[in-house]
């Protein structure tokens, strides 16, 4: 028996992963596994007014925030850990910003 050399095989290998990503990327969407993975906050239209106000730019955030790791474990922090809530929050822009921001490239020629 021969061995098929590597460069021969280039094709077959492309096709087949081209086919896996998109019937994973199919069944992903078809099957509903992650629909409760995240829950809504209660009353999440007063959590959301008074967060607006604050006009939290993208990012990821933490709460309580700790800046080392000597401040955890000083008194006040532990209180705050303690009287919680405590929260990990990844904050996007809205979509009038996001508008806003791909509209603003288009003020410059491209090249």
């Amino acid at each position: 028996m021969n061995p098929v050399p590597l460069t021969s095989l280039w094709l077959p290998v492309l096709l087949s992963a081209v086919v896996v990503f998109l019937a994973s990327s199919v069944v992903h969407m078809l099957l509903t596994y992650h629909r409760t993975d995240f829950g809504k906050l209660p009353s999440e239209a007063e959590i959301s007014d008074s967060l607006r106000r604050f006009n939290v730019p993208p990012g990821d955030y933490i709460m309580p925030h700790c800046s080392s790791p000597a401040e955890m474990k000083t008194p006040e922090f532990k209180e705050k850990w303690q009287k919680g809530p405590r929260m990990i929050v990844t904050a996007r822009c809205s979509l009038m910003a996001k508008s806003r921001i791909r509209n603003s490239g288009r003020r410059f020629p491209r090249i």
